[in-house]
């Protein structure tokens, strides 16, 4: 077993190393059991900063630092700071595919 400083010399120098260390696997695998394999934004049991448009329950498939991993390592397996999340909520949460640019169509009409 690690100590906290091992691993977060892990996450400084590769932070992808460290989603493949057994201490992050046990504790997602403890995360994950606490909350019940269920995505606790769609539970409405956690509250982030986008409002949610979800309110069908669903299955977690990530557990997520609520505090990024990179600004705040020590909090890296600090139960108060991980949550278990679905994949569309991750998304959301991450900020991955959003743009305040306007898209612009694959197929541009020209009639």
């Amino acid at each position: 077993m690690r100590t906290l400083e091992e691993i977060v010399a892990i996450i400084n120098v590769d932070p992808i190393k460290f989603y493949k260390t057994r201490e992050w696997r046990d504790k997602r695998e403890e995360i994950m059991a606490r909350d019940h394999g269920e995505c606790q934004r769609c539970a409405g049991r956690w509250k982030s900063e986008f409002p949610i448009k979800n309110t069908r329950l669903s299955k977690a498939k990530y557990v997520h630092h609520i505090q990024p991993l990179i600004e705040t390592p020590y909090l890296c397996l600090e139960n108060d700071n991980l949550v278990s999340l679905c994949f569309s909520c991750h998304e959301t949460v991450e900020r991955r595919g959003f743009s305040k640019e306007k898209k612009i169509p694959l197929t541009i009409e020209r009639w």
